[in-house]
């Protein structure tokens, strides 16, 4: 069996792609209409003795020699086409790509994606990957890998493009929310070692932090060893759990973690399939270290799947303060089915995930159907689908909490985007080929660096003779209008408003780097610790001093009284 190839197929399997999808549309077709007439349906021996008699005739009478194979994917393609865009079929090599994932350690870029609204959407950059380092964020939309578009593709096919040998490069164009022209992004791949728990340690005397990044295979066990030593060495009396930008992992996983927060045999999550026999109840198993300090999740846009039970469950059970944006919104269930003497395995959705109040995570989606768009009881507003919002739902105190796909935080915290500086500065890695060069120079640097002043000036330096131009979206929009108006033959008549507007931009681009100055520094102080030290003191020293939204969680739990107030009916 032959890995199906997502870019290039041959001309055989895109007739036969097309012979069989218009069968299987035809089969649909006459299925619902004997649904329609009160009949009993055609039964699944029927159909797939239909299916075998013409894939025979296709073999034997097409005009050209048809691969055996190529017809079969072809087929089972057709079958799943009308499906969520979870249900795929695997070969060998992609249940071992799932694997890989699940243990923690791969080769590629360091990313998770999903299909949102019919566009290749990044879920979240992992946190020290290729794609974090040069400046991917969650809700960047791929649109095209090594110059072939990915319209139509599913995350299968595309994760498959994206992992490769460490060391080799892919060239990702990306469009970033708010934007409507593509940039492109050379990304060196890398051997990808995901932590689950990077960091834990004391912000203060009484708050504990952990970072929880990923639930693989390790991720109770290490965040159980973070908790009994911010409890035993740090003195913990209350715990900030960061689920930004974590984009889930593995069921079990998610219930160690919750565990250590509730007593035994509470009810942390259940699935639910298409009968009432498929109900499942998961509970928690009596760790319990911590289940009485006060507790801030911090959540985003980026927070996805496992992470999304775990924030959800102490939410219904009104074990933490949830702050900060709503979250992604992905609760679907998948089983693995294979069948051993066969090279194909089946990923299929059987369930949906549901947290203790009843509130289903998964946010409406939207599936294409033989080229149709079919809406899921969803509207758009700006590329986004809004959740339903209006039934409403109770924590286990009475609290009323919002349903409708996702986890909407108790406490909304607005976060800015990056600037366009520092997003091409990012894209181009001047942070980190800065910190080296400057690292070398200066090999007594101390964790304490202030980046002010005399440092900012050193990366105007470096960067202009690394020949970085900054370029508004504005001033590359007002060049494609410039060469518009020669093709048109009017640019005599524009000339001088166009270098007005010019003039006016260049001003905006030199005023640009003062208004970002105090994002540049914290870039630069993060690039520094983190090539002449370790990640630690990225946290430690920035961090934890400087991320407003964890300084909002430390101002919150240092206030019982409102702490309080916010887990009351």
């Amino acid at each position: 069996m032959r890995l199906i190839n997502p870019v290039r197929r041959s001309r055989a399997l895109k007739l036969s792609a097309l012979i069989l999808i218009l069968l299987f549309g035809i089969v649909f077709t006459l299925s619902e209409s004997s649904k329609a007439q009160s009949k009993s349906p055609r039964s699944i021996a029927y159909y797939s003795q239909l299916l075998a008699e013409i894939a025979l005739s296709v073999r034997d009478q097409y005009v050209e020699e048809i691969n055996v194979d190529a017809l079969f994917e072809a087929a089972v393609e057709g079958m799943l086409e009308g499906l969520d865009p979870y249900t795929i079929a695997l070969t060998k090599q992609n249940i071992g790509l799932v694997e890989e994932t699940a243990k923690g350690k791969y080769e590629g870029i360091g990313i998770d994606i999903d299909i949102r609204n019919g566009a290749v959407t990044i879920i979240t950059p992992l946190e020290g990957s290729p794609a974090e380092r040069l400046g991917l964020r969650a809700g960047d939309q791929i649109v095209a890998i090594d110059d072939t578009p990915v319209s139509g593709l599913k995350p299968h096919q595309i994760n498959q493009m994206l992992r490769g040998k460490a060391g080799t490069s892919v060239k990702l164009s990306i469009l970033h929310p708010g934007t409507d022209t593509p940039e492109d992004y050379d990304v060196e791949r890398a051997v990808i070692e995901v932590h689950p728990v990077p960091y834990w340690g004391m912000v203060n005397n009484d708050v504990g932090y952990i970072r929880l990044a990923s639930f693989t295979e390790q991720t109770s066990d290490e965040f159980e060893h973070a908790i009994n030593d911010l409890k035993n060495k740090g003195g913990m009396k209350s715990l900030i759990v960061d689920l930004r930008s974590n984009g889930g992992g593995l069921l079990g996983q998610a219930i160690g973690v919750v565990s250590q927060f509730l007593p035994k045999d509470k009810l942390v999550v259940f699935t639910k399939g298409r009968s009432a026999k498929r109900v499942r109840k998961y509970f928690s198993n009596g760790s319990s270290l911590f289940t009485s300090g006060r507790m801030v999740v911090l959540v985003d846009s980026g927070t996805a799947s496992a992470a999304e039970i775990t924030t959800g469950a102490l939410q219904d059970w009104d074990r933490a303060v949830i702050m900060g944006q709503q979250t992604y919104g992905k609760g679907l269930v998948q089983n693995i089915f294979q069948w051993p003497e066969h090279e194909i395995a089946l990923k299929l959705t059987t369930s949906r995930y549901y947290i203790p109040s009843g509130r289903l995570i998964q946010r409406s989606i939207r599936l294409k159907k033989r080229g149709v768009n079919l809406e899921a009881a969803s509207r758009v507003i700006e590329n986004e689908e809004l959740p339903d919002t209006t039934t409403i739902y109770k924590t286990d105190d009475g609290r009323k909490v919002k349903g409708g796909g996702g986890i909407s935080p108790d406490i909304v915290l607005h976060v800015e985007a990056p600037s366009e500086l520092v997003s091409q500065l990012n894209r181009e890695n001047l942070f980190f080929r800065f910190a080296l060069e400057y690292n070398q120079k200066h090999p007594s640097v101390s964790r304490d660096i202030t980046v002010g002043d005399k440092i900012l000036d050193e990366f105007r330096q470096y960067i202009k003779q690394q020949g970085f131009e900054y370029k508004t979206h504005l001033e590359s929009a007002l060049d494609r209008v410039e060469q518009l108006a020669k093709t048109e033959k009017v640019e005599s008549a524009l000339d001088s408003k166009i270098s007005d507007l010019r003039q006016s931009m260049e001003n905006l681009s030199k005023s640009a780097f003062d208004n970002a100055k105090d994002v540049i520094a914290l870039e630069i102080k993060k690039e520094i610790l983190r090539s002449k030290f370790n990640q630690d003191a990225v946290y430690e020293d920035v961090i934890l001093k400087n991320d407003k939204e964890v300084k909002a969680a430390v101002e919150l739990l240092s206030d019982k009284g409102k702490y309080q107030d916010l887990l009351k009916p």
